[in-house]
């Protein structure tokens, strides 16, 4: 797979010869696992391939399970400066659920590990809304934040996915989800300790002292192209979007055999419009009315008439030629996003 993984960076260097890439992030699975030879061996084809001089910060995602104090070392040695640790939850009985194999203890040793390591950037991930949660599990989650000074830290509210065994267990009523009005009182809770603590709310699910914004997933957020390798992996030039095989033997054929098996999308005007609504909602920055008139003007007059509603529903907030989303609009952005889309049909191929 990395041998793979190598040649289909390779294989796409004419793809980015225009462009000088200014991120880099390791993440889509568990790369903490790999030796060191082997993620060296892929940041060092990267660095052949593609015009790397901007580089301006450069992600590895990693388990808890996996720090250590000589991995911290190697993996800055390699040019690692930014840490994303999918810690999830602090408490045992939450890790268990989500069958997760690390423990509180594991996590805290792992921040403990960091803390006194060279990395200066952090972030983790956490859940909320989960069965049984509370506000007070959840202060427990972000007090670490602060006993460990994590500039940056995203949380994500628990949903229930279609065909999966936690929809079946409500199904059947094994498992029990919380209510709207928990998972709101949690994200509200979220939003007060930011405020508190001096963090900028700057994306929906995603929370930063000053100066740690992600800049590889603010990137993805105002539209900037970007170029994935792997099974599943995604790219986009502006224009069009495009994902590898998810399947770990097809995209090892496909390699193989000088090919990439992927599936692109042709993005319309329509497409495009939608995106640009929902990323921008999302951001504390909000949808530049000027910029969308610019970019998309067929859709422009009828924005306007639907934004209406929303300010008068105290869901959103017109500041100056800027729609924001309020914090109750926060709570239904899906909502509120598919108020504005437009639709139509799209066009798949694959190669």
């Amino acid at each position: 797979m990395v041998l793979a993984l190598g040649a289909e960076i390779s294989m796409r260097k004419p793809e980015g010869a225009v462009h000088s890439m200014q991120t880099i992030y390791f993440g889509g699975g568990t790369p903490s696992l790999l030796p060191v030879s082997e993620l060296a061996y892929l940041i060092k084809t990267v660095r052949k391939c593609y015009r790397t001089e901007n580089i301006a910060e450069t992600t590895i995602e990693v388990n808890p399970d996996d720090v250590t104090p000589e991995k911290l070392k190697q993996w800055h040695g390699l040019g690692f400066d930014r840490l994303s640790v999918g810690i999830q939850s602090f408490d045992d009985a939450d890790l268990q659920w989500m069958n997760r194999t690390h423990s509180g203890a594991q996590a805290r040793y792992a921040l403990e590990c960091i803390t006194s390591s060279e990395f200066r950037n952090t972030s983790i991930d956490l859940m909320y809304g989960l069965p049984g949660g509370s506000i007070d599990k959840l202060a427990g989650n972000l007090e670490r934040l602060r006993t460990f000074n994590i500039p940056h830290f995203s949380a994500y509210a628990l949903t229930t996915e279609e065909r999966t065994a936690m929809s079946h267990w409500v199904r059947k009523g094994v498992l029990i989800p919380e209510t709207d009005e928990d998972v709101i009182a949690q994200m509200d809770f979220i939003l007060d300790y930011c405020i508190r603590e001096g963090f900028d709310a700057y994306e929906i699910s995603n929370f930063c002292r000053t100066g740690f914004r992600s800049r590889h997933n603010s990137a993805y957020w105002d539209g900037t192209p970007y170029m994935g390798f792997g099974p599943s992996a995604h790219s986009y030039d502006g224009k069009r979007r495009s994902w590898n095989a998810s399947n770990n033997a097809q995209y090892l054929r496909a390699i193989n055999a000088g090919q990439t098996a992927h599936t692109l999308e042709m993005l319309t005007e329509t497409d495009r419009f939608n995106e640009f609504v929902m990323l921008n909602l999302r951001r504390t920055e909000g949808v530049d009315l000027v910029r969308l008139n610019k970019e998309f003007p067929a859709f422009s007059k009828e924005f306007l008439l639907d934004m209406h509603p929303l300010i008068g529903r105290g869901e959103a907030s017109l500041v100056g030629q800027t729609l924001r989303l309020t914090r109750s609009g926060r709570h239904q952005a899906d909502r509120i996003c598919v108020e504005l889309f437009r639709t139509n049909d799209s066009g798949l191929t694959t190669n």
